[in-house]
């Protein structure tokens, strides 16, 4: 599934404006369709890895709240996806880069070395500056279909850079999740990982919209014969989930997917423009009251995870300046407890009217 959220939303909320997208596929079924239309070979690079791209996408999307956009291409500066990690109690979603490695072999520590220069130097300007309303922190991520090896591992500790590695394997299953401590000192440390056990993850699901994408052949002849000669003794880890633990309960709950969480948004905007008192309450009112307030504000946006009361950074005093603002405006009712106000003395003004007419004879 791909995100529910309009451009204007993501307005609202201040997100980064995702990249233009120069492909004639968007994805995992377009881009299978897109295949057959042009002959690709099965087994190219060309196929696997854009495939495989796709494949971490959607499965992140939903195993690890992370809101992704594919910018790989040929100049793709190293970065085959640009996307916001959106975990519990974040108000700023934390900006992530991430790197696709679909080789049938490992990945070394150089992989580690090459991901910390696309965070530090090939970022695109809104997704890693500091000190911009539109840029938060930023993680760069490499996703594998091969565990990390003891090499990957050293490297990704040692580095100072917040750095995420993640095993997902051809058929879009977390296997494992690892991260150094910089990524911890953004908030992170009530992530856990934990073990699925039992039978795969709604793996008769998977291998049925696999196959009714065209996918399943490939995916069954790596399963059959396709992996390295030293792996091939050796069976997959078990799937995991990842859990969020920030009030130190006796077992963690498993971290929402992006659907809950663009529901939320919805939810927490309309409360969000609920305190505007817009009038009329409509697209093109919402467009210019949130310039006037953005620009008056330039942080002020719904608050996700606001428990109860009002989704708003702004005290009382603020928000009721600017509803008298946009009231000016003619784009608001003004406060409303002005509003609420001038009708009971309308109502009451109307009941004197009334007692002080002649009965009629």
């Amino acid at each position: 599934m791909t995100s529910s959220l309009s451009f204007f939303t993501r307005r609202v909320y201040q997100l980064p404006v995702p990249p233009i997208s120069k492909h004639k596929h968007y994805n995992r079924a377009s881009f299978i369709d897109f295949a057959r239309r042009h002959d690709l070979s099965r087994s190219s690079t060309l196929f696997i890895g854009n495939l495989y791209e796709y494949t971490v996408q959607t499965e992140l999307r939903h195993a690890a709240a992370l809101l992704l956009h594919r910018t790989g291409g040929r100049s793709d500066n190293g970065i085959d996806h640009l996307g916001t990690w959106h975990l519990p109690g974040h108000e700023v979603p934390i900006h992530v880069a991430v790197q696709c490695k679909a080789h049938r072999r490992r990945v070394g520590p150089q992989s580690i070395r090459e991901l910390e220069g696309v965070i530090a130097r090939r970022m695109p300007h809104t997704w890693r500056l500091e000190g911009s309303t539109e840029a938060g922190p930023r993680v760069g991520m490499l996703v594998n279909r091969r565990e990390a090896s003891a090499g990957v591992r050293a490297a990704l500790q040692r580095s100072a850079l917040p750095l995420v590695y993640l095993m997902v394997d051809l058929r879009g299953t977390l296997r494992q999740a690892l991260w150094n401590e910089a990524v911890d000192a953004l908030g992170v440390a009530p992530l856990g990982v934990e073990v699925v056990h039992g039978p795969e993850r709604q793996l008769a699901s998977e291998l049925a919209e696999l196959d009714a994408e065209g996918g399943l052949a490939l995916w069954e002849e790596e399963l059959r014969d396709n992996l390295p000669s030293e792996l091939r003794a050796k069976p997959y880890p078990p799937p995991i989930r990842l859990t969020w633990d920030r009030d130190g309960r006796q077992q963690a709950l498993a971290l929402p997917g992006m659907d809950q969480i663009e529901a939320r948004m919805l939810h927490q905007e309309e409360k969000w423009w609920a305190l505007w008192n817009l009038a009329p309450d409509d697209q093109e009112t919402r467009y210019e009251a949130l310039s006037v307030i953005q620009s008056r504000f330039p942080e002020e946006k719904p608050l996700l995870w606001a428990k109860g009361g009002v989704p708003s950074l702004l005290s009382l005093r603020d928000r009721e300046g600017l509803l008298r603002e946009l009231k000016m405006m003619g784009l608001s009712e003004g406060p409303v407890a002005e509003q609420q106000q001038q009708q009971q003395q309308q109502q009451q003004s109307e009941a004197d009217s009334s007692q002080s007419m002649p009965n009629p004879t």
